[in-house]
């Protein structure tokens, strides 16, 4: 009996061994390489970056390093309501507590219950580990019809065979490891039209509830908390929404960076990747630096390993940057 409890237990371990090896092997590689090096528990970061796409495609960390001595990770992940990010970041702290977190508001308007936003954020929750936080985050932001999933990447993966002997994917986003997060996407386009407005629409969402839970948690984890919206040519009502988080920002006594009042900061005729939200590496290049100089204070000296794994970082990005976008660029 005592014999057949020792081979049950055996098993069981060879067999969750063996589900979470296939876990891995089946990973998707832009998972993977987006949060690569956030999962690294000796690093240490001053700055981390949430909310969507538009923040993942407008800081770029090695930039942040080089030229403001400050430490950051871009967890901003494709079309991530802030209820997401609410729980993107208590994961995030369970790995790393940094001095600062900068918050995108795109998606104040936007609740978790749209099942277009689902698959996308396969990018975050296929790379980040079985924990109590994302059980939790899994739980209350996925029908029950599709948690398992998100838990479990083999369920959603297990047909990958010809991708993955092919090595040909459709990746959620393009992002490298030494990118920290964010992405360098070459290209140019004209942008839509574009009015700008200062009106506010103050209309309660589920993303501004959110938005005050992100703040309390950031404070409860002595976290400095900054609001920011990364311009791009919105539409009007779409512009009245990210403006009202100005409101909660004054009522929660936060720091937002409207970055649609900072003329002249962006143009849109040479800075658009695509016609109607994201901005291409020149951009990047002009919020990055921007953020950098509101971040100064932050400024410091790294000891020697993390020096050195910041000055691989940098040149394996000034590698990408010369040999996919410098002759377009003024960098």
């Amino acid at each position: 009996m005592k014999v057949k409890a020792i081979y049950m237990v055996v098993w069981s371990l060879v067999f969750l061994l063996s589900i979470g090896g296939l876990n891995q092997f089946f990973l998707r590689d832009d998972s993977f390489n987006k949060y690569e090096l956030f999962l690294q528990k000796d690093m240490d970061y001053d700055v981390l970056f949430f909310g969507t796409s538009h923040v993942m495609d407008a800081v770029y960390p090695a930039i942040l390093y080089a030229e403001y001595g400050i430490s950051s990770y871009n967890l901003g992940n494709p079309a991530e309501t802030l209820e997401a990010t609410y729980y993107t970041m208590k994961q995030a702290f369970s790995l790393h507590i940094p001095k600062v977190a900068i918050i995108d508001v795109a998606y104040i308007d936007k609740s978790q219950d749209q099942s277009s936003t689902y698959q996308l954020s396969h990018t975050f929750y296929d790379a980040m580990p079985l924990t109590r936080e994302k059980v939790e985050a899994v739980w209350h932001l996925f029908p029950s019809s599709i948690r398992a999933e998100f838990l479990f990447p083999l369920i959603s993966y297990h047909t990958r065979w010809e991708e993955m002997l092919t090595r040909v994917e459709n990746p959620i986003c393009e992002c490298t490891p030494y990118m920290m997060g964010a992405e360098l996407r070459v290209g140019r386009k004209d942008p839509a039209d574009y009015t700008r407005t200062t009106e506010m629409d103050f209309t309660e969402t589920p993303g501004k509830g959110a938005l005050r839970r992100i703040i309390a948690l950031c404070r409860s984890n002595g976290v400095l908390p900054i609001l920011i919206a990364i311009p791009y040519p919105a539409p009007v009502e779409k512009q009245r929404m990210i403006n009202s988080a100005a409101q909660i920002a004054s009522q929660e006594g936060v720091t937002f960076l409207n970055l649609f009042n900072e003329e002249g900061l962006v143009n849109f005729e040479s800075d658009c990747f695509d016609e109607a939200s994201h901005l291409n590496p020149d951009g990047a290049v002009k919020i990055t630096r921007f953020i950098g100089e509101h971040l100064r204070f932050l400024s410091h000296r790294f000891n020697d390993e993390q020096e050195a794994l910041w000055q691989s970082v940098f040149q394996a990005f000034q590698i990408d940057w010369n040999s996919n976008w410098a002759s377009l660029s003024r960098l």
